[in-house]
């Protein structure tokens, strides 16, 4: 997997955060592109690996792929997320 773009909340290749005031719901996405042999389907999910911050992960849990993805294409993917009552700076990795 590779990423392509973010679709909300962009970190302009890491060097700016989107700030997002306290309680609001965040819906984050990402093009994403099979790179892989095999072809995606509901048994893949992308998951919460690292962040910013020790709060980053901000309640999100794992989410799968709808549909199938075939290797080589694109595939866009949002997932919802909350955070805690007060302002962070989002940078969310995952795999």
């Amino acid at each position: 997997m590779v990423f392509v773009a973010d679709l909300t909340y962009p970190d302009y290749n890491m060097t700016s955060f989107t700030l997002v005031p306290p309680n609001t719901p965040i819906q984050k996405g990402w093009r994403i592109r099979n790179t892989g042999s095999c072809t995606w389907n509901s048994g893949y999910v992308l998951r919460y690996v690292n962040g910013n911050h020790p709060e980053a992960d901000m309640g999100g849990a794992p989410t799968p792929i709808i549909g199938n993805v075939p290797p080589g294409s694109d595939y866009d993917i949002y997932v919802n997320l909350s955070h805690r009552p007060h302002p962070v700076y989002i940078r969310v990795s995952g795999r």
